[in-house]
């Protein structure tokens, strides 16, 4: 049996993979909007709304990877699908010791900051002479980001050898047991918030490094961390690769992981805790994009290793149909809207149609345009991706700040749609071309 054969046998798996990974990722989608209406009724909508910009501060880490994590998935799946399990071990352990380095700077920053500057922490979130305590919350927080991000190799190595449903179902089981851990204590502490930290946020993070760990021990598991391995000229040359990655993660974090920051920024905090309810409402289109995507994202990536462009052009025509049926779910959601807040939420956030409208459209537009941007990424077309993202960033930044004052909380998903220009006209343009290269009739990405 030749390669290519056996390359789409294991390729069937890709629909197992997917149903496995939306039963786990389900299931914690589902956790994760219990979580909410328990956490505003125990430390307050304002409360609530600090711990959200706090968190979504702490999602820059993964742009301070440098762009390696997204490097070491494509090329850790190319070497898999061709058996070259040497290559694959290097690659990851020179990967990990990069992301430690890497950890240990920004855990010596934020050391830093806590000894001489903890000032910073008051005027980055406008922390009021009564809101002192959520300084030392902000360190904690800070001490699960960076265990979350050193653990970050790890869960791209599961995706690489097609276990993206076991990488999700431990963190599923992670917010799982936190809830019903908060649940269980939370009338028997007093510090409330401090509660929510370690077990809403922490709990997770903690139990998906204890899953790397275990794929690094497994004795089924041929790829492994090897310090014997180590090889500092495939660090700078892995980053030199990621270089791209790691500005285009800078556009990413700014325009969708950034939003409860910089609502926090121009509102009050309740703003963000309505902006991240109405988020995490429509975000049911993101949840369903992020199962299917990273087996995609894998399996183009490895079609393309074996240069099967029939086989991609196939597969990027399946994913975008899929996609294409995750935005009928938006609209149904956008309908129903009140009758499933009224249930999910009470009195305690009330729906808007004008401003779900426009988070609706939002995620409308981002998750079929990032149909070609994972697509692309996946083949490492990046370089008019990475000159879009530098212009997206001022474009959102821009925006924003001169709609914010007239417009209110909709100029945040006017502000992300209008940035998102890559996604929306030029990365479709560069897919379809990419494989009309290849000699592949691609016009019917668009007849489809």
């Amino acid at each position: 049996m030749n390669l290519l054969a056996v390359t789409k046998k294991r390729f069937n798996s890709n629909s197992l993979n997917i149903a496995l990974s939306f039963v786990s990722r389900a299931g914690g989608a589902a956790t994760g909007f219990i979580i909410i209406p328990f956490v505003i009724q125990a430390i307050g909508k304002e409360e609530f709304g600090l711990y959200l910009s706090i968190v979504s501060f702490f999602f820059i880490l993964q742009v301070f990877d440098f762009g390696l994590n997204n490097i070491l998935k494509n090329e850790l799946s190319g070497y898999i699908v061709n058996n070259k399990i040497a290559k694959a071990s290097s690659l990851y352990t020179n990967s990990v010791i990069a992301i430690a380095i890497l950890f240990v700077i920004l855990l010596l920053i934020i050391s830093y900051i806590r000894i001489w500057d903890s000032e910073i922490i008051n005027k980055i979130f406008n922390l009021g002479p009564n809101q002192s305590k959520w300084t030392n919350y902000f360190y904690i927080i800070a001490t699960i980001a960076l265990v979350n991000y050193l653990a970050q190799p790890g869960i791209n190595l599961y995706y690489s050898l097609g276990k993206t449903y076991l990488a999700y179902f431990v963190n599923f089981i992670g917010q799982f047991l936190g809830l019903v851990l908060f649940i269980m204590v939370n009338n028997k502490v007093d510090d409330k918030i401090l509660l929510t930290i370690l077990l809403i946020y922490g709990f997770p993070a903690i139990l998906n490094f204890v899953s790397v760990l275990a794929l690094q021990f497994s004795k089924k598991n041929k790829i492994k961390f090897k310090v014997k391995a180590y090889n500092k000229n495939l660090i700078l040359n892995t980053l030199r690769k990621s270089s791209k990655f790691f500005i285009i993660q800078i556009a990413s974090v700014t325009q969708f992981q950034l939003g409860n920051f910089m609502v926090s920024l121009y509102f009050k905090p309740e703003f963000v805790t309505e902006y991240n309810t109405y988020s995490k409402y429509f975000s049911v289109s993101q949840i369903l994009l992020t199962i299917i995507s990273t087996p995609y994202w894998i399996n183009f990536a490895k079609l393309n290793a074996v240069n099967d462009y029939l086989g991609l052009e196939k597969e990027l025509v399946k994913f975008r149909k899929l996609v294409f049926g995750i935005s009928a779910i938006l609209v149904l959601e956008y309908l129903v809207g009140p009758f499933v807040f009224n249930i999910w939420l009470g009195r305690n956030v009330t729906y808007n149609y004008n401003t779900s409208l426009f988070i609706m459209l939002y995620y409308i537009t981002f998750i079929n345009g990032a149909v070609y941007v994972i697509f692309n990424n996946s083949i490492s077309l990046l370089k008019i991706q990475t000159i879009s993202s530098i212009a997206s960033v001022a474009i959102f930044v821009i925006l924003f700040d001169q709609l914010a004052q007239t417009y209110g909380i909709i100029s945040i998903s006017i502000a992300l749609i209008a940035s998102n220009f890559y996604g929306i006209i030029i990365a479709p343009i560069q897919a379809i071309k990419y494989l009309n290269s290849k000699d592949i009739n691609a016009i019917s990405l668009i007849e489809h």
